[in-house]
């Protein structure tokens, strides 16, 4: 699931956006997401939440954060 997101960060680059991108586990055992959240095919930070609203929420929170929100 790709979920892109605006960017409000006052940065150069405004056509850029940070976009989350979440996926199953690919760790069975473990289950839940992974996310990742990316912003011109850099990495910024990524997780492992329990549901995929869980996944989206975390990954949100986080992207107020690296913007200072």
């Amino acid at each position: 699931m790709n979920l892109p997101t605006h960017d409000s960060s006052g940065t150069n680059d405004r056509n850029a956006r940070f976009e989350i991108h979440i996926d199953a586990n690919p760790d069975r055992w473990r289950g839940g997401f992974q996310w990742a959240i990316t912003k011109s095919g850099i990495e910024f930070d990524c997780g492992l939440s329990f549901t995929e609203e869980d996944a989206a929420e975390d990954a949100q929170r986080r992207i107020a954060e690296i913007q200072g929100t």
